[in-house]
């Protein structure tokens, strides 16, 4: 080979193995911003559904207790029971709904499922996540939902309802945990993890439409929508009234729900007409020529006349020091008229020509 052959050969060579090695570089610098971004994108998810210091929207919480909750004493089989939701108590940080003498504690499922969830992220070192890793952190989410229940007393079940197939049965209601995480995965756009959920659960989700089944009895009916028996002369009543699942009901739930997120506006300022003033006690509207009426006898804030008590006219006083006084001695008198102390000697004549209170004489002498 001559020598600018080799030397041309050498270089293709430098130059395809440059192009291989910065291939693969760039290749690498991708995965690895895919990663980061995935991460980053998952744990903002995780922040709005619950914060670091373990804090849940009563929104989430709520929606999360509506979609998982079910009705298993219902005549026609289990049925969602989304009032309970409705039931919530506690705060943010300790979100639970009571069934009978137990509680399920919803912002302590929430916060410790998300902190798992922030742990798992962390671990992962490729994309895209294989299966086998989504299967284990969804059976970890649902141990660590069935832990969420306490007692009476406040105590927590290490597993409350293992032998039940995926639901915490409270009596005649029940919590579907695969219903919970999927809310879960709903809230964080991760549908890897729902399709794991009924595998980790040991059984598939519960079929809300079911076969239409005929009445036991003659004059009895089945209502089309909760498949419920009842009087064939009833049924109107029931559809309109009493079904669970009637259509005024999801209406009003969401004509409620528009209305919470609409704006309150400010009331406009009263316009009076012609001849109308505004009560200045009780705010009310009345013609200007009643207002003097109004405010003394009609207005319920007006001011109660108070009952004036005429003062008892006092009896006349005299200048005399010793009036209303009794005797000292038995020589001393008083004048029962005029209440004058005097000797007894001078009564007599006091009555008769000096007593400022002595009876007038009732005949005329001419």
């Amino acid at each position: 080979m001559t020598p600018w052959r080799q030397s041309w050969a050498n270089e293709v060579r430098g130059s395809t193995f440059f192009a291989l090695w910065f291939g693969l570089l760039s290749a690498g610098g991708t995965m690895a911003g895919n990663l980061q971004a995935w991460r980053e994108d998952l744990l903002k998810r995780l922040r709005e559904l619950c914060s670091h210091d373990g804090r849940v929207p009563r929104l989430i919480a709520e929606e999360l207790v509506a979609r998982s909750a079910w009705w298993e004493g219902h005549p026609a089989g289990p049925v969602r029971a989304p009032r309970h939701a409705e039931r919530i108590d506690g705060d943010e940080r300790s979100w639970f709904v009571e069934f009978g003498a137990n509680s399920f504690l919803v912002a302590a499922a929430v916060r410790d499922c998300c902190q798992r969830i922030r742990q798992w992220v962390r671990e992962q070192q490729a994309l895209p996540v294989s299966a086998k890793s989504w299967e284990r952190l969804a059976g970890e989410l649902h141990v660590i939902v069935r832990g969420s229940i306490a007692n009476y007393r406040g105590d927590t079940y290490s597993g409350y309802g293992r032998g039940a197939q995926g639901k915490l049965v409270f009596g005649t209601q029940a919590v579907y945990v695969n219903d919970f995480v999927s809310g879960l995965a709903a809230y964080l756009k991760t549908p890897e993890l729902q399709a794991f959920q009924g595998r980790a659960a040991g059984m598939a989700a519960p079929r809300e439409k079911r076969r239409a089944k005929a009445p036991s009895k003659p004059g009895r009916a089945i209502c089309p929508q909760c498949q419920c028996e009842v009087s064939a002369s009833k049924l109107d009543s029931h559809i309109k009234k009493r079904c669970p699942k009637r259509t005024t009901v999801q209406i009003f739930a969401a004509k409620a729900k528009q209305r919470s997120k609409q704006i309150v506006k400010p009331i406009p300022p009263l316009q009076l007409g012609p001849g109308m003033v505004i009560c200045p006690r009780c705010k009310g509207v009345v013609r200007a020529e009643n207002l003097k009426k109004h405010l003394g006898y009609v207005c319920q804030n007006r001011k109660k006349r108070s009952v004036s008590v005429l003062p008892v006219a006092k009896e006349a006083t005299t200048s005399d020091k010793h009036q209303l006084q009794s005797p000292h001695g038995d020589d001393e008198a008083v004048c029962p008229w005029c209440g004058a102390r005097m000797k007894k000697l001078r009564l007599a004549r006091h009555q008769a020509k000096r007593c400022p209170k002595r009876p007038q004489s009732t005949s005329n002498t001419k």
